[in-house]
């Protein structure tokens, strides 16, 4: 069975911008204007409203925006993969089946290379990192994709992993027993450290794939090219050997919802 058997051809959602778009389109997307605090208030409100996404336009201390439960449920996964409900599983199948390779990009034509390149680091400054819980041990960046390389094969491993903000340019990771963690032994009886590029803001077909139960080898951000029906474009990061998602580029006109239109 091929992922083009199966379901609705529609065209999965390419962009994090165009998914938020659509979202706001149909009247799944909330829009906060007021100034919110990172510590509890945000996370609280995301709860009250979970099911729906959120944007927080105004997060105190920052300029930057937060999105919260942009595929908080199964329908929202499903649109956004150009499927129905009922094929979701047997798409994801099919593209864990038949991963599609990715297309390298020249660095000029990666919309992710036209942001700030930063030397010094100061995480909880740049990064506006929600305290979801009184028992938490600090700021979470929580749907961040974690890549990492095979030096040998050149095959990338894709996953989530909970990153707890520990220092200004340093992030503290759970790695259980599984590709990420026999990478970085690999890596460790070598004497080398594990590179690695965390991206935020990712499309929703590519945070399903990196959820994929692979065999070791197999490289999430190919499923993720399956379940969009097409290559998904890549480009080397600047300072590691590592390949991340260029990013297509985003239309032109207001990317969400002018103030006062559907905000609460």
């Amino acid at each position: 069975m091929t992922m083009l058997a199966v379901g609705s051809t529609k065209r999965a959602t390419r962009t994090f911008r165009t998914w938020l778009d659509a979202l706001q389109a149909d009247g799944r997307l909330d829009v906060v204007e007021r100034t919110v605090d990172l510590r509890f208030k945000l996370a609280a409100i995301a709860k009250r409203l979970d099911g729906r996404a959120v944007l927080f336009t105004s997060v105190a201390g920052h300029t930057m925006p937060v999105v919260c439960g942009i595929v908080s449920t199964r329908a929202m996964i499903a649109d956004a993969c150009g499927c129905a409900e009922r094929d979701l599983a047997h798409r994801f199948a099919a593209a864990v089946a038949e991963p599609v390779p990715a297309t390298p990009v020249a660095r000029e034509d990666a919309p992710c290379k036209a942001r700030v390149v930063l030397d010094g680091i100061d995480l909880t400054a740049m990064l506006p990192l929600p305290v979801h819980h009184e028992h938490d041990a600090g700021q979470y960046v929580t749907a961040g994709l974690f890549i990492v390389r095979d030096p040998v094969t050149r095959k990338q491993n894709v996953c989530i992993h909970r990153l707890q903000a520990t220092g200004p340019n340093r992030f503290g990771a759970l790695i259980l027993p599984r590709h990420t963690h026999h990478l970085q032994a690999a890596a460790e009886r070598r004497g080398e450290p594990l590179e690695c590029a965390i991206v935020i803001g990712a499309d929703p077909a590519t945070l399903l794939a990196s959820q994929a139960s692979t065999a070791f080898g197999v490289d999430e951000l190919e499923v993720a090219g399956a379940l969009r029906g097409a290559p998904l474009p890549v480009v080397r990061c600047e300072t590691v050997d590592i390949d991340t998602m260029a990013v297509a580029r985003p239309r032109t006109g207001p990317p969400f919802a002018a103030p006062g239109e559907g905000a609460r």
